[in-house]
This record gives structure tokens, sequence and C-alpha cells, in this order.
């Protein structure tokens, strides 16, 4: 029991100890039964029963952990007979894999955003500066308001991809241009691309996570060996591991590819003195100029579905 002469009230309130202002009390005291055990109910009373309940919460295993059923359940692809021509198999989905053949050449780039022929970007499907519409017939070609991306391109985009190969491809011999009395020639005595041991494909893309090297390239997409020369200018190379293959539970993606050449020792290919600016297609000093170009074709196997009809078999 508190002092008469205490302000702190024993049914609860306020205590008003701060000069006698109590809209502006200096602490709360809780009502009567603040110390029921019930941490949750605004300090009220808590029956037995209440109590229990909580422990069967907290306690109860068996029942805090039960497996919650699935919101979204699986398709059910099956057959249920119900097709008037049942030519259909027993699982009504058929998945299978269609290759897609990409064919990019250097000389397709925008040279103000890649002039070095040894590194560019392909996009696919990229949104475009200007609308083809049709009138009568006839095509035309209007500009639009938004900036689109500069070749080289594809004009779609892969999903579901299962694996990327490179197919075949074609490089320059040589990376050097030299200033005679004649002009500006390819410099035929400097080392050729095809006397180094090996080139580097790397697509940041497809970068390679199984294959363990001793130094940093291992992550390239593949390694170039050199093969038949076409002429002075070209050799055939011949692909060394250059793949990569996606996890069925995560398929992969394509909505651009970013190439590199390297040499051997992961230096990047260039060629000095190259301008964008000269467009006489005959100065090796251009950008497009053919002697610079590379060529490669590369095969997307793409994961696709169908309906799994039975073959129908004809006699002749």
């Amino acid at each position: 029991m508190y002092s008469n002469i205490s302000n702190f009230p024993i049914q609860g309130g306020i205590n008003n100890n701060n000069f006698n202002r109590s809209n502006m009390p200096s602490n709360m005291i809780p009502p009567q039964g603040w110390n029921s055990g019930n941490p949750n109910g605004n300090f009220k009373p808590q029956t037995t029963n209440q109590q229990m309940l909580e422990r069967e919460r907290w306690f109860n295993f068996n029942k805090s952990f039960t497996p919650n059923k699935p919101l979204i359940p699986p398709i059910d692809y099956s057959n249920s007979g119900n097709l008037l021509h049942d030519n259909v198999g027993i699982d009504v989905l058929d998945e299978h894999i269609v290759e897609y053949r990409i064919m990019i050449d250097s000389m397709d780039r925008d040279i103000n955003r890649f002039t070095n022929p040894f590194k560019y970007t392909v996009y696919f499907d990229p949104t475009s500066n200007k609308t083809l519409t049709s009138n009568n017939g006839k095509l035309i070609s209007e500009p639009t308001r938004f900036k689109g991306q500069n070749g080289p391109s594809i004009l779609r985009k892969f999903r579901n991809v299962k694996y990327v190969k490179l197919d075949n491809i074609v490089l320059p011999q040589h990376t050097d241009i030299i200033e005679t009395s004649m002009g500006w020639e390819i410099d035929s005595s400097s080392q050729t691309i095809n006397d180094d041991r090996f080139t580097i494909l790397s697509i940041k893309e497809l970068d390679n996570t199984q294959t363990f090297a001793t130094n940093s390239h291992s992550d390239a997409f593949g390694v170039i060996i050199a093969g038949k020369c076409f002429g002075n200018n070209y050799f055939k190379g011949n692909p060394y591991n250059s793949q990569k293959y996606f996890k069925n539970s995560s398929l992969g993606k394509i909505d651009k590819l970013t190439i590199e050449f390297k040499d051997s020792f992961g230096k990047l290919y260039n060629i000095d003195g190259l301008d964008p600016n000269i467009t006489y297609e005959d100065d090796v000093r251009n950008p497009l100029h053919k002697s610079h170009q590379n060529h490669l074709s590369l095969i997307i196997g793409v994961v696709e579905s169908q309906i799994n009809t039975n073959t129908k078999f004809e006699q002749s």
C-alpha cells in the first residue's frame, strides 16, 4: 500500500509527478494485472486454456510444420481420349530441340561504335530508329523518336536455349597495315594470326564454367585452331570445345552476344590505323575493308513444344 501522500495511483493510470501537469505525464504505469504473464495481450490476464493454446502453437512440432498444399498444381499433359480422331500419343506434350543457324559477319557492324573488327556486339531483336509501313504494296521507312541499336543484329531473340555451338569460322590472316611510297598497304611480312598457337574466341554471354586452366582464359567460349588458308587474306579456323550447354532446369536466353578475338596469350587483336571517316572501300584504313573481316556460324539449339501426334504411315 502506498503512502497517502504518494501520487502513484494504486489502480493504475498516470503518475502525475511532472509539476501537476496531468496532460504531460512523466511516465505511465500499467493497470492491475500487468504481471499476468501475457506479453502480447496488452497486460490483460490470460486464462489457463489460452496459455495451453499458446503452448500448443509453439511446441507441437508435428502440427507446426505440416506441409502446405501446392497453390499451383502440376499440369496434366496426359491424353484424356476426348478427341474425335484420337491420333495423339499418351502424353500430349512433345518437347524437342530445334536447331537454328546464325550467321555473323563483322562487315555488318557499325564502325562508329565498333571500329575494331575483332571486338563487337551482336544484338538480337534490337530496337529500331525506323518503322516500315506498307502503302499499296510499297514499303515506306519512317524515322521514330527512339534511338535504335545499330548492327550487327539478328531479327529475333531466343528463349529456352539448350546449347550453342560454333559450327565454322573464317578469320583474316593479317592484323598490321603500313604506309609505303605507294600508299597504305597490308603488311604481309608481319606475323599472321594463323602463325599463333591458337586463337581465343570470347563471348561474354556464353562464358564457359566447365573448363579449368592454369591461366585466366579458361572461361573463353572456345579455342580456334588454324586450318586451311584461303589465298593471302583468310584462313579457316577449326573450333575446339567451342560450345555452351545449359541445364534443363535453367535454360538460357540470348539477347546479345559480345564477341572478342584474342591471341593465345589473351591479348585482344587490333588493327592500328583504322579510320571510320575513310569510306573508300579499297583503302586498307577503312574498317570495312574486306581483308579485315571475320565470319562465324553458330548453331543454337532451342527447346520447343508441339502436340505429340502419331505418325501416319501411308501405303504406296
